[in-house]
């Protein structure tokens, strides 16, 4: 009997262990995250057979991460506009921008729900941990990590 037990408990436990993997896999699959202040500078997912999400580092002249760029564009279309853009002509720093300075600045926040135009689709970034250097427009990041993910409305 007390094999019996064993083995089930064995077989509870693979289960569960399996289930995790599984959770992990769907999880990651709709989440990229990264560190703001180092390498690879761009980072892509596909959100779905015509859209692609991108995450583009700006650097300033000494190769320092002062911001990243959200992007989500449609595949090979003629005119690929941010679809994280409330409008073409806005100017000015946008939601989908995390600049060091805004950052710093507190000029939005550090959680951020982004939908994508013309979809039913919400990009959702936050800025964890996020710590910044210098001051005006030499303000360039140190720590933390962008946490981006997506979900269908």
């Amino acid at each position: 009997m007390p094999r019996l037990a064993t083995i089930a408990a064995l077989l509870v436990a693979a289960a569960v262990a399996q289930n995790q993997r599984e959770v992990h896999a769907r999880n990651t699959h709709r989440t990229l995250v990264f560190d703001v202040a180092s390498a690879p500078y761009v980072h892509r997912r596909s959100l779905s057979p015509e859209l692609e999400l991108a995450a583009k580092a700006d650097l300033d002249p000494q190769g320092r991460v002062f911001g990243w760029s959200l992007e989500v564009r449609k595949r090979n279309a003629r005119r690929p506009d941010n679809l994280l853009y409330g409008s073409r002509f806005w100017h000015g720093p946008q939601p989908s921008q995390f600049d060091a300075w805004t950052v710093a600045a507190g000029y939005w926040p550090n959680r951020r729900d982004l939908p994508v135009r013309s979809r039913r689709l919400v990009v959702t970034a936050e800025c964890r941990d996020c710590r910044t250097r210098g001051t005006g427009p030499n303000v360039t990041f140190t720590h933390g990590t962008l946490a981006v993910g997506w979900h269908k409305t």
